[in-house]
């Protein structure tokens, strides 16, 4: 099959783009609000959402530049002078041991906070992998779980449920 760069970029390249011909780019919300009302999402794993997402961000840029302003300042400026980094790289594997170990390495690196992609086995499955790195990281890190859009609503409610005690 072919990668997420290449499914959004297939997109961009279709009627998505050309559906935005006429249309001023400094209208953004209304360009955003015709393309998701008015599109079939392709698939459930968000290649549509991210190239909706890239002419949003072109229209940022553009009006930005139009008012002369820098985006940050469009979007309503600066609120913090700084950011807490966090590290996201662990990847669902089979094993949570393996994630967990991972999860490790990354705290020893100094993060104070990680994000690690979960939620390809349902939610009481995955409850065991989570217990794996909360218990191999301890509870001193921020531990955030991305769903990477893997689980309907009432599963996410049910994860939600259930992992709370991880936070």
């Amino acid at each position: 099959g072919i990668g997420d760069a290449q499914k959004i970029t297939l997109l961009l390249q279709s009627g998505l783009s050309k559906s935005l011909i006429g249309k001023n780019p400094l209208n953004i919300n209304l360009i955003i609000s015709d393309l998701t009302k008015n599109n079939v999402y392709f698939e459930a794993m968000g290649s549509f959402m991210s190239a909706i997402s890239a002419i949003e961000m072109a229209c940022i840029d553009i009006k930005a530049k139009y008012v002369n302003l820098s985006v940050s300042d469009l979007l309503g400026g600066t609120c913090h002078q700084t950011f807490e980094a966090y590290a996201s790289d662990v990847y669902w594997e089979k094993d949570g041991e393996k994630m967990a170990e991972n999860a490790l390495r990354i705290k020893k690196l100094g993060y104070k906070a990680i994000k690690v992609h979960i939620g390809v086995e349902s939610p009481t499955l995955e409850f065991e992998r989570i217990k794996k790195i909360r218990d191999k990281i301890g509870y001193d890190l921020k531990l955030m779980l991305d769903l990477n859009a893997g689980y309907s609503l009432p599963q996410a409610v049910e994860a939600f449920k259930i992992w709370s005690e991880f936070k």
